[in-house]
């Protein structure tokens, strides 16, 4: 029975999953990002605040969508990823992997797929916390360093 319940509500839960996502998006274009080119001038330390920033968003909605049963998130030896310099490659690359990821990792900066800028919901964080376009050639790599 309560199986049952969790698969039929299953699907409106993904719905307010997405609606969710999308919110974080527009939060980032409306106040968040304006508010952040105001009060903080010094780029490097606006980025790392809207990297903070997403990495906590990323963690709501990780510790969200896991109360909701819509996936469950396994990670092992999580300390692991707080270390400096460390390159962390999904071998599964989809929206939903590198949410994960970057809810376990506050100062993260990740390549993202160049479509994404195409988005108005995912193109306000990405562009707020400098992350790196695959568009960008051979200068990616370094960029992302």
């Amino acid at each position: 029975m309560i199986n049952r319940l969790v698969r039929a509500l299953r699907i409106p839960g993904t719905g307010i999953a997405f609606a969710l996502f999308g919110l974080g998006g527009l939060l980032y274009r409306f106040p968040i990002a304006p508010a952040l080119n105001v009060f903080v001038q010094n780029r490097e330390k606006r980025e790392r605040l809207a990297r903070r920033i997403t990495q906590r968003w990323f963690a709501f909605f990780v510790r969200l969508i896991r109360a909701m049963r819509l996936c469950d998130v396994v990670v092992k030896n999580p300390e692991r990823l707080n270390r400096p310099g460390l390159i962390v490659v999904a071998n599964h690359p989809s929206l939903i992997d590198i949410v994960c990821l970057i809810s376990l990792i506050p100062n993260a900066t990740t390549i993202v797929k160049a479509k994404l800028l195409e988005n108005p919901f995912t193109r306000p964080p990405i562009l707020a916390a400098g992350y790196v376009a695959n568009s960008q050639g051979p200068e990616l790599v370094e960029r992302a360093c």
